[in-house]
């Protein structure tokens, strides 16, 4: 699913103790964040931005096709932001600077036209980086298939491997369901060096078990990872920190027969309005912990942007942020059509209610 590339920073207080903590609403609703500026080349919707992660002190905005309204190849640029430049401009009505980060599929995009034509190709959608190593995952549809390749990267520019391209094994859908369509491995999270990949549906109406996929450098072979049955979708996680790490959480309107529960176990004092099936989004954030090959939750309460609210985006990226006054995550959303644009926006710190 594609809508409007953005960047949205959410600053959340730390959270612990035994006992499932009480989610945190911050009652503000998409529309009235407060903006930042981006210059009118990244506004643009064809920039599809997919996913987030940190090289350093710059934040690297992953392009579904790093061409840029140049068609579907997968090399060209990413985008970098520095650290710094975000913390400045902040609240600051000024626009953001950003440099291009060079990427060169290095044959990757060959081996893929040999299993499915150009329009079946549907690019990058997540990212991270272990030192001076880069894994990817790429989307194929026709029928769905998601693929993890690996590469170098450092202040250049970013090379990719094609001989270290792997199919991500399939996941386990329920009875009766042959194919999510548009649904594939949106997120990837480094545990140690290892890449894990994680299916964008984890609820148990679509995949009978779930499970996320950890390839280990050194076997080179992927390993089963143990996951809770997760409501909605899920398009992208922070970093892992003592173990930990935040996923985020998303539901569209449009696919309200996917992954649409009849009990929402990570809410479920709020209960769930099924009678706003079809008419109502969710965007949230979940901290989840992963220990002896398996990902559980933590007891540290959902963060809440909107419950079945109105919400016009797409998320597909997450990363941590902190600064000198600010505490949380930024995060990103891809964008469908030239209806859309790019926008960027800050939520302050919330309190639990």
């Amino acid at each position: 699913m594609r809508l409007i590339p953005l960047i949205f920073f959410l600053a959340v207080a730390c959270l612990s103790g035994n006992a499932m903590q009480s989610p945190i609403h911050n009652g503000i609703g998409e529309k009235n964040l407060e903006g930042l500026e981006l210059p009118p080349e990244l506004v643009d919707h064809g920039n599809q931005i997919s996913g987030l992660t940190w090289f350093g002190d710059q934040l690297v905005l992953l392009r579904q096709f790093p061409t840029y309204k140049g068609g579907k190849s997968l090399s060209g640029n990413l985008i970098l932001i520095e650290r710094e430049e975000i913390e400045k401009q902040l609240g600051s009505g000024k626009e953001i600077s950003y440099s291009l980060l060079p990427i060169d599929d290095g044959g990757v995009e060959e081996k893929l036209l040999a299993l499915r034509p150009p329009e079946n190709i549907e690019g990058f959608e997540a990212m991270v980086i272990a030192d001076a190593i880069v894994f990817l995952t790429i989307e194929l549809s026709g029928p769905m298939q998601s693929y993890l390749v690996k590469g170098t990267i450092k202040d250049s520019g970013i090379n990719l491997l094609p001989n270290t391209l792997m199919p991500i094994p399939d996941p386990n859908l329920a009875q009766g369901i042959d194919e999510l369509r548009n649904m594939g491995y949106e997120t990837l999270v480094l545990h140690g060096k290892d890449p894990v990949a994680i299916y964008e549906a984890n609820c148990t109406e679509s995949i009978s078990q779930p499970v996320g996929h950890k390839l280990g450098v050194e076997s080179h072979k992927f390993e089963n990872v143990s996951l809770p049955g997760i409501p909605f979708r899920i398009t992208d996680a922070t970093e892992m920190a003592d173990n930990r790490f935040w996923l985020l959480n998303y539901f569209y309107f449009g696919e309200a027969s996917l992954c649409y529960p009849n009990f929402d176990s990570l809410q479920p004092e709020d209960g769930l309005p099924l009678e706003n099936r079809g008419k109502t989004n969710v965007l949230r954030l979940v901290e989840f912990r992963m220990e002896e090959g398996q990902i559980s939750r933590t007891s540290a309460a959902p963060v809440v942007v909107s419950y079945f609210k109105e919400v016009t985006n797409n998320w597909e990226g997450l990363v941590r942020y902190t600064d000198q006054s600010r505490e949380g995550f930024l995060i990103a959303s891809d964008a469908p059509n030239s209806k859309f644009k790019t926008e960027l926006k800050f939520v302050p710190i919330v309190a639990s209610r």
